[in-house]
């Protein structure tokens, strides 16, 4: 579906003032008007669009709307009051006897559709009546009793992954509003969490959009987020490898108690169950990777009990690729 450029139809500046809209548009009106183009499909075609364009420029709050979304307009989706948006046409007849043009109403009798862009772009519609051409002189409407619901609307929210392992009440700010919101444990990155009401607000009556959050997990100087599971590296010495051991390590939950088994090489993991995101079923583990690491700065006692371990060890881990 393409994109409408009403100021394009009309032939007037994006800046352009209320008076100069309806002075383009009233001209537009006069040439394409159905009693002088006689059954002429383009002209007709044409007349449709520039009711359409004056609907949405003449409005101050349908013309916001346009000029804030643009040719942006389609990454938001209609509203779930999506319906069939018609309208009757005021056009006019030439009467000299008052003075100038007449305003006359349906377009023979048939009621014509605005365009899918326009009831996509807003989701319901206004119909165009003669009153409004009565008090302003020219082109007014009045706003039809149908309720039409606002845009849902999507934005961001950052964590530490502490943040979301634990869950947290925060505060985020979306298109000025200020909004508190409560992040349940355990999410996860790109999760969605809704806030009904919270998105943009329906017309005449009809129900506000939501808002969709959308969680991102921060990079972290210790763990790295993979889908559900939390993975961290943990150092240990030759000693706690060989012999085994009980060791501290850090979780977003806090220090926990993580028995190293004997004769443990570097790279091996070991999985804590149920300490990832996610919840129930579905919840994540930590995934403890053991990193053999030997001290840089060894003393001569270390230095001379390495060689004796060197002396009397028997083992070679390169036997099975010789």
């Amino acid at each position: 579906m393409n994109y409408k450029d009403y100021y394009e139809i009309l032939g007037v500046d994006k800046k352009a003032g209320e008076k100069e809209i309806k002075g383009a548009y009233r001209k537009l009106v006069k040439k394409y008007h159905p009693d002088k183009t006689k059954g002429d499909k383009n002209a007709e075609s044409k007349f449709k669009e520039i009711a359409e364009a004056y609907e949405v420029l003449s409005d101050p709050e349908k013309r916001k709307k346009y000029d804030e979304l643009g040719a942006n307009w389609d990454r938001f989706g209609p509203g779930e009051n999506w319906q069939k948006a018609s309208t009757n046409f005021y056009g006019f007849s030439d009467d000299k006897r008052n003075g100038g043009y007449q305003f006359y109403t349906n377009m023979g009798g048939h009621d014509t559709d605005f365009s899918d862009f326009f009831k996509v772009f807003f989701g319901g519609f206004d119909r165009m009546d003669a009153h409004g051409f009565g008090t302003s002189g020219f082109g007014a409407s009045s706003r039809s009793n149908t309720a039409s619901a606002g845009s849902d609307v999507e934005s961001e929210i950052r964590l530490s992954v502490e943040e979301a392992y634990n869950g947290i009440t925060a505060q985020v700010n979306v298109d000025g509003s200020k909004l508190k919101v409560k992040i349940p444990a355990g999410v996860k990155d790109g999760q969605k969490i809704r806030m009904a009401g919270k998105g943009q607000p329906g017309v005449r009556g009809g129900k506000s959009g939501d808002l969709y959050l959308v969680v991102r997990i921060n990079d972290h100087k210790l763990y790295k987020v993979d889908g559900a599971d939390i993975k961290i590296t943990v150092p240990i010495t030759p000693s706690e490898a060989a012999l085994g051991a009980k060791i501290q390590v850090p979780t977003p939950k806090g220090k926990i108690n993580l028995t190293v088994p004997p004769g443990t090489s570097s790279g091996k993991v070991l999985r804590l169950k149920g300490l990832g995101l996610g919840s129930g079923q579905e919840q994540g583990n930590l995934l403890v990777t053991l990193d053999v690491v030997v001290p840089p700065n060894l003393t001569e006692e270390e230095r001379e009990l390495y060689r004796k371990l060197q002396d009397i060890s028997s083992y070679n881990p390169r036997d099975k690729i010789m």
